[in-house]
């Protein structure tokens, strides 16, 4: 599998949280070769049964989440730009003068609005609001209305960019690096004889409110569940303490809603496997699909590992391959772990 080539083709997908159908038949796609049982959950989660456990062993679900922050359009001015609003965390600041794509009846681009700074410069410099957000598509408001519903949602440009290093920055990284390393642990897994049931599970909705994965959790009740998700690398003015570093494997999670044993065993394997890894250590939630997967029927054992990623919820995102690798590693020999009964 071209690691690159597959997660430059999942960024592509769009899949703002409530739209994720693009990404979600992408994936149904990409799946088919690995599975017969691929089915869309009725939240839009994408649900791949890749192998039956035999007596005995365990139900392991691997898990990422396949929606991305984006804009929804509110309403349509006069002049023929678009008003729109956040549809998930996504910062004001950054939007100003960036490449989107407005998903109508057929993808419009268009770029969000700035005033020249000629024209601010006696103006007091004040942050701005999603109320000072617009999009101009280029039209005047009636051809604008035959192409463009209040309610259609607006994704960041796809410009993927490849930079020193084995970096890569694009949109949608966070979290199409975690379905990457789900797919590549897959890859990996399948030409051993499984014998533990593994079901891959790519949920929707986790940027908005997490249901996609609730209602996975409920439906698939595996008996071990681990979520890829990305989380804080280090870069100028983010602290330290709070930040894993790119380039230096996984972030393996230690936090209260998460299975001590099972994150203990994630850490065990990847020292035994010689695999570059690093903790995260959170004193609550994990703020990932996690929290949501632990607590589904009875409670599900539940583990975390994240990419370590740049400028999250931006147009321009940034992993190192090395630490998708590193989770997918991970991944793979927790699978094997569980089949010796080491789990």
């Amino acid at each position: 599998m071209d690691v690159k080539e597959t997660l430059f083709k999942l960024c592509k997908a769009r899949g703002v949280s409530g739209r994720e159908g693009e990404i979600a038949e992408l994936l149904k796609s990409i799946l088919a070769k690995y599975s017969d049982s691929v089915c869309l959950s009725p939240s839009g989660s994408v649900i791949a049964k890749i192998s039956e456990p035999c007596d005995g062993y365990p139900t392991i679900m691997l898990e990422a989440h396949l929606d991305e922050v984006g804009l929804v359009v509110t309403s349509i001015t006069d002049e023929g730009f678009l008003k729109v609003d956040k549809c998930g965390g996504v910062d004001a600041s950054l939007l100003v003068a960036q490449e989107v794509v407005v998903c109508g009846k057929r993808d419009l681009p268009g770029v969000v609005c700035s005033i020249p700074p000629h024209l601010t410069a006696n103006k007091k410099e004040t942050a701005p609001t999603m109320d000072d957000i617009y999009i101009d598509v280029g039209m005047e408001r009636g051809a604008v209305e035959d192409l463009v519903e209040i309610g259609n949602v607006v994704s960041y440009a796809f410009c993927p960019k490849c930079l020193k290093n084995g970096r890569v920055s694009v949109k949608s990284l966070d979290n199409r690096a975690g379905i990457m390393a789900v797919l590549l642990a897959i890859d990996n897994l399948k030409s051993s004889q499984n014998k533990c049931g593994v079901v891959a599970v790519f949920s929707s909705l986790e940027e908005t409110s997490g249901k996609g994965a609730t209602t996975c959790g409920y439906l698939v009740n595996p008996d071990f569940a681990v979520c890829v998700d990305v989380s804080f690398a280090k870069t100028l003015g983010c602290p330290g303490d709070k930040c894993g570093e790119m380039g230096k494997g996984a972030m393996i999670g230690i936090a209260p809603t998460l299975d001590y044993d099972l994150s203990l065993n994630l850490k065990k394997i990847a020292e035994s496997k010689n695999i570059p890894h690093q903790l995260e250590i959170m004193n609550g939630l994990t703020s990932t699909d996690a929290d949501k997967i632990c607590v589904a029927r009875a409670g599900i054992k539940t583990g975390l590992c994240s990419i370590p990623l740049k400028y999250m919820h931006s147009p321009v995102e940034m992993v190192d391959l090395c630490d998708i690798d590193s989770a997918a590693k991970i991944l793979e020999n927790f699978v094997i772990s569980c089949e010796e009964g080491l789990s």
